[in-house]
């Protein structure tokens, strides 16, 4: 499962206290894909999080993990030793308890797109199997380990989990690779040292993942990508994922993403398969198309509050199930030709998606159907960065932050003349988007668009999106002003456009 190709090494441990729960709940707000903890058991036999054998490096009492019982270590505070390095107080870093793996899984629960990598410290795996199957939790977790027979152990009992062979200097990375491959292993992580592109592709070579441990330098990560790793341990996932979309910004600077509106709308049905396949021909970077739900909670892709401009049928969604909105016709408003055209479906749309491009959803129903879009997603399987979601409402765009992390988010603003100037006021929807951790701003073309807004947003990193740009003029100043993303009508239009001038 490679998205964004990062495990949070255990969990977000530069902005919270190793092996904590905090930790952990600042990982799955990024959107990683692992969370790497390490597994040791109480002399009482319990499970607890903690990479040390003893608890003196990071607890405020020296203990040895395997000679203390739970009750013993349940009362240390663990954020001591973040709190003395980073000279903060109590108030700024509360105290933090040492976690049982049993709350890491359960926490995880509510987080399909992050799993728990689980590194064995003691001989406990068959413990730690008994707690994954007792939280119902093994699709939910991987192992990672340099001691092979822990994880060939993990492997016989969960013939389906992933397993990561950790390897250091010291190892014969090209002589583990026909062993890892043999046992079934996912990938091969080796030490930041061992870094280099003949060692990635031995690793390919063998069919497993090639990646390294662990890497806090957001350059480094940049160029060992280039060299074939796709998989990296971090301390600093919040920094690398910063880094990753920076470049993204840079990237889009230079060559603005051209998104297909509802498609190719101007030529074929709106938010139809059709539309949808043209915009990808016409070689749109992405299409942006509405998405809302139907009475038996599946998703559909329809601008409207209700369908009556494409079938003369005057209900809500929510009052119609999919079978009833796959006997409606949703082409023949726009020609003749395009007759007989079904609604399309979000698990439909999720398919078409070519390598490399993505989908901007627009979220036209309100925070409940946020867990379909979550579910469908994971179904699909894809690349979280192909999918990103605006929506007009904040407390939609809140929900889809804390169900789907990871992907990008833009709040749509659609500004209006007030007085002698604009409403919203773009720099306190700046503040707020910053806040809620959006990736962007999603705006009209109508707006108070001048160089104090293009610095503002500059400064600010967040990306712009513009909607609806239908000539190359417009196109040419919201580039000029920063735009990353132009939303049309006419992708292919405009490209040539675009290219022409």
């Amino acid at each position: 499962m490679i998205r964004t190709g990062l495990t949070a090494h255990r969990g977000d441990a530069s902005r919270a206290p190793e092996n904590t729960l905090r930790a952990f709940r600042l990982a799955l707000e990024l959107g990683v894909d692992w969370i790497e903890t390490d597994v040791r058991r109480t002399r009482d036999g319990r499970l607890v999080l903690l990479h040390d054998d003893r608890t003196g490096r990071t607890c405020d009492l020296d203990l040895v993990v395997g000679e203390a019982t739970w009750a013993e270590l349940s009362g240390l505070d663990a954020a001591t030793e973040f709190r003395k390095r980073h000279r903060l107080d109590v108030e700024a870093c509360p105290k933090e308890p040492i976690p049982l793996l049993e709350e890491a899984l359960r926490l995880l629960a509510s987080h399909p797109a992050t799993r728990l990598s689980l590194q064995p410290k003691d001989d406990c795996v068959p413990e730690i199997l008994r707690a994954v199957q007792a939280e119902n939790a093994a699709d939910r977790v991987g192992f990672n380990d340099g001691h092979l027979e822990r994880l060939q152990q993990a492997r016989r009992a969960l013939p389906g989990v992933p397993v990561f062979w950790d390897r250091g200097p010291s190892d014969p990375i090209r002589s583990d690779v026909a062993i890892a491959a043999a046992h079934g292993f996912q990938a091969i992580v080796l030490h930041d040292s061992l870094a280099a592109a003949p060692l990635a592709d031995a690793i390919r070579q063998g069919g497993l993942e090639a990646g390294l441990w662990t890497v806090n330098d957001p350059l480094a990560l940049a160029q060992w990508r280039q060299s074939g790793f796709t998989r990296f341990y971090t301390d600093d996932p919040a920094a690398m994922i910063q880094k990753s979309r920076d470049d993204s910004l840079a990237h889009f600077a230079r060559r603005p993403e051209i998104i297909g509106h509802r498609g190719c709308s101007a030529e074929a049905p709106e938010n139809t398969l059709p539309s949808i396949r043209l915009a990808w021909e016409q070689q749109a970077d992405a299409v942006e198309i509405d998405v809302t739900l139907t009475r038996d909670r599946d998703i559909l892709a329809m601008h409207d509050h209700t369908p009556k401009r494409y079938t003369g049928i005057d209900r809500l969604p929510g009052d119609l199930t999919r079978a009833e909105f796959e006997s409606m016709d949703f082409g023949a408003w726009k020609e003749k030709r395009w007759a007989g055209t079904k609604p399309a479906f979000f698990d439909e749309i999720l398919a078409t998606i070519p390598p490399g491009k993505r989908l901007v959803t627009e979220i036209k129903a309100g925070p409940e159907i946020v867990p379909a879009l979550a579910t469908a997603i994971q179904r699909w399987g894809g690349d979280r960065d192909q999918v990103v979601f605006i929506a007009f409402s904040l407390e939609v765009m809140k929900e889809v932050r804390v169900a789907l992390p990871g992907h990008e988010c833009y709040w749509l603003l659609d500004f209006r003349p007030e007085g002698d100037g604009w409403a919203p006021d773009y720099r306190e929807a700046i503040a707020t988007a910053r806040t809620l951790g959006f990736s962007g701003l999603d705006v009209g073309t109508r707006g108070p668009y001048d160089a104090f807004f293009a610095e503002a947003i500059r400064s600010s990193g967040l990306g712009l999106m513009v909607w609806t740009v239908n000539d190359p003029e417009t196109a040419r100043r919201f580039i000029a002003l920063g735009a990353h993303g132009l939303t049309t009508d006419k992708p292919g239009w405009l490209k040539n456009a675009l290219r022409g001038g």
